[in-house]
């Protein structure tokens, strides 16, 4: 069993190898697939449900998604994080 300080990279970079994966063009394709999902011509309570049932599927590859994650900029982020939230609430 391994200790959290072995996973840990160090001070610079405290996720450690999370979401380091080896196939960065497949995670820079989700981050593309994520990026189009969030122009889509949709309503935003579509939108927010779409997204909320998206990211449950993304959440079964963690470090996939935190490498795709990566790759969205900050404005990304947050309205991926907000659409999630609000299509949790709308189920």
């Amino acid at each position: 069993m391994a200790k959290v300080s072995d996973m840990l990279r160090g001070i610079d970079d405290p996720m450690g190898t999370i979401g380091y994966i080896e196939d960065q063009a497949k995670a820079a394709d989700l981050a593309e697939t994520m990026r189009r999902l969030l122009r889509s011509d949709m309503e935003e309570w579509e939108l927010a449900i779409k997204i909320h049932e998206e990211n449950k599927f993304l959440n079964e590859d963690q470090d996939l998604f935190i490498a795709a994650w990566r790759y969205l900029n900050a404005g990304e982020r947050r309205a991926w994080k907000l659409f999630v939230e609000a299509g949790r609430v709308g189920n």
